[in-house]
């Protein structure tokens, strides 16, 4: 897939591609650079370590860093038949998932992630979808438990007291 200034999903091979010549002929690092994409997967803690599994990898290469920016990862998201709004994470290089994640939220955050890059010819970026967020019916008519007076305070025997929340009133104890 075509779009602007660079390819979507279309993986290059060999390591001649990251190289260009300059006008003496000598070699030098491009700018150009591979963007990993890890999506649909699941993000759990193992001890000591953070995981990413059961997701789908696509590529988007020849990316330059003066094209990279928030918008550029809005169609990335677009590319590979997700919805909008998605969250971003950048794997920091050299770093595990567990220490070294940083959540993208603007092109300033993007700039860390071109600085950090320092000429690897890969950066990786987790697509995180955006957290539900379920809301219950509260029947505000119910009275709330409350906790029983103290037995300083009262003449309440020791031990639990089970209150009926609908009526208030003391439940009988089931001793065993």
């Amino acid at each position: 897939m075509r779009d602007g200034n660079f390819n979507l999903f279309e993986r290059r091979y060999g390591d001649n591609d990251w190289k260009s010549q300059d006008q003496n002929g000598s070699c030098k690092e491009s700018t150009y650079f591979t963007v990993k994409i890890h999506h649909g997967g699941i993000m759990f803690t193992k001890p000591n370590n953070l995981v990413y599994e059961h997701g789908d990898v696509d590529y988007m290469d020849y990316v330059q860093s003066s094209n990279l920016n928030r918008e550029m990862l809005d169609k990335l998201v677009e590319g590979v038949g997700l919805d909008l709004p998605m969250g971003f994470l950048y794997k920091k290089h050299k770093f595990s998932l567990l220490e070294g994640l940083v959540r993208i939220r603007s092109n300033a955050d993007i700039d860390m992630l071109l600085k950090d890059r320092n000429g690897a010819n890969e950066v990786e970026i987790y697509l995180v979808p955006p957290s539900r967020t379920y809301e219950l019916e509260w029947d505000s008519s119910i009275p709330i438990p409350t906790r029983p007076p103290s037995p300083e305070n009262s003449n309440v025997k020791k031990g639990l007291v089970i209150i009926d929340p609908e009526t208030g009133e003391e439940l009988p104890r089931l001793d065993p």
